[in-house]
């Protein structure tokens, strides 16, 4: 058995790990044995947990750079950014919240409804009913943003001072 060492800020009162959270944050589907332990430190506590993956399993490199482009690319990175400081404000890890491969199929699918959220990968109904009206609110407001940027007329040379 090989051992994996995962170590994650302590969850809030209520907060679950899932095993869909581990194999996501571990990237091995087959945890056959784990031990939790809470460490103090000077960041604060932190929660570190030993995992038994099966034999010959290894921890896959990490991913490429999410490829994106366009529109898609700056609704990805709102997303991203947005994220990032909800999870903060919360004391939770950005992708405890969202990881980076919904918030990619979140910017190319770009959600209306609920239907639509539970259509995301890595979004079921615990995570819908907790992110999800906020993640529609923020994609619709991402898009009304790039609609008035489409809306305004281009800058002229004269109008830039260009000659």
């Amino acid at each position: 058995m090989k051992l994996e060492i995962l170590s994650l800020p302590v969850p809030s009162a209520g907060e679950v790990i899932t095993g869909d959270t581990l194999t996501e944050a571990v990237g091995a589907p087959d945890i056959k044995s784990f031990e939790s332990h809470v460490v103090h430190g000077a960041a604060g506590p932190r929660l570190v947990l030993v995992l038994g993956l099966a034999d010959g399993r290894r921890r896959p490199a990490p991913p490429e750079e999410i490829a994106l482009s366009g529109d898609d690319r700056r609704v990805f990175d709102a997303l991203r950014a947005w994220r990032n400081t909800f999870a903060q404000t919360r004391g939770l890890a950005p992708y405890l919240v969202l990881p980076n491969r919904t918030l990619a199929a979140a910017a190319v699918a770009r959600p209306r409804d609920v239907d639509g959220v539970l259509a995301l990968p890595g979004v079921g109904g615990a995570k819908a009913d907790l992110y999800g009206t906020e993640l529609l609110l923020q994609i619709a407001g991402i898009e009304a943003e790039l609609d008035r940027e489409r809306q305004q007329p281009a800058p002229t040379e004269a109008a830039t001072g260009s000659a």
